[in-house]
């Protein structure tokens, strides 16, 4: 009857762990210039909890929206400021409601302070009469197609991150800025590849033009192959294996002059670099 039973809840617990068993979340921390940059796998819906402003693509919701067929039940405009076009780069707004790429929905009847969507550049694939594909790059004021469509939509991209940054500053109180941004643009066409580099470059230009300006930044990522990415640029850029080979050096090698220096002026030295 005992073994019956021990064999019974091992069955259950196995059923339940199998039932239960969710996509281990990865994280990983780096300080630069005061600023704490968050890079996880957790759910951009997750970090928007954790996050005082929530960055979203709006391609990447109309796309998102059409995919889980969701329509808002209020399409009234209350300014301006609030109507956007696909093809209109850069320009930012507020939103009634987002939904999140695991299908969370968050709708509400006036305007969420917390959420900032951004028009980011959407990379098209068209069939010419090559019968090949050939990217093309569509805004209000051009028309690009293969090797200048990837230029121009990379420019703006880097200029969709400036202005997200900038604006969220602003929006956010000087006690509570906390930013999340997805990468931009690798929903709505953009290779993955090219799209981090870009992320990772206008972040870290940001942080080092406006130091302490934000708490933290979460970069919110969806994979380990774009988190290993975002995490081998974001090492290279803030030259932390630099700044550890140097520490370690200063305290091992007795030849070299920063050997002769306190522990703590070493360490501010590094900081500093």
């Amino acid at each position: 009857m005992t073994k019956k039973w021990l064999l019974l809840c091992f069955v259950t617990q196995l059923i339940h762990n199998m039932e239960t068993d969710k996509t281990p979340i990865n994280s990983w921390d780096i300080i630069h210039h005061k600023t704490k940059i968050n890079l996880t796998t957790e759910s951009l819906s997750n970090i928007y909890t954790k996050a005082n402003l929530t960055i979203i693509g709006y391609n990447a919701q109309r796309k998102l929206l059409r995919k889980n067929k969701v329509v808002p039940k209020s399409k009234r405009i209350s300014s301006t400021d609030d109507i956007i076009h696909p093809n209109d780069i850069g320009k930012t707004s507020v939103t009634h409601y987002i939904i999140f790429p695991d299908g969370t929905l968050i709708a509400s009847p006036v305007r969420n302070t917390r959420l900032l969507q951004i028009v980011e550049p959407c990379i098209k694939q068209r069939c010419w009469s090559d019968g090949k594909k050939h990217p093309s790059y569509k805004t209000l004021y051009g028309y690009w197609t293969d090797k200048a469509a990837l230029e121009c939509a990379s420019k703006d991209l880097a200029k969709c991150y400036d202005i997200v940054l900038t604006k969220g500053s602003e929006k956010l109180l000087p006690k509570k800025k906390k930013i999340a941004i997805p990468t931009l643009s690798t929903k709505v066409g953009f290779p993955q590849d090219k799209a981090v580099p870009i992320a990772v470059e206008q972040v870290i230009r940001f942080i080092e033009a406006h130091p302490e300006i934000y708490d933290a930044i979460y970069l919110v990522v969806e994979d380990m192959v774009e988190f290993d990415l975002y995490k081998s640029l974001l090492t290279q850029h803030t030259k932390l294996l630099h700044k550890i080979s140097l520490f370690y050096w200063a305290n091992q090698d007795k030849n070299n002059i920063l050997s002769w220096l306190p522990g703590e002026l070493i360490y501010y030295i590094v900081k500093l670099i």
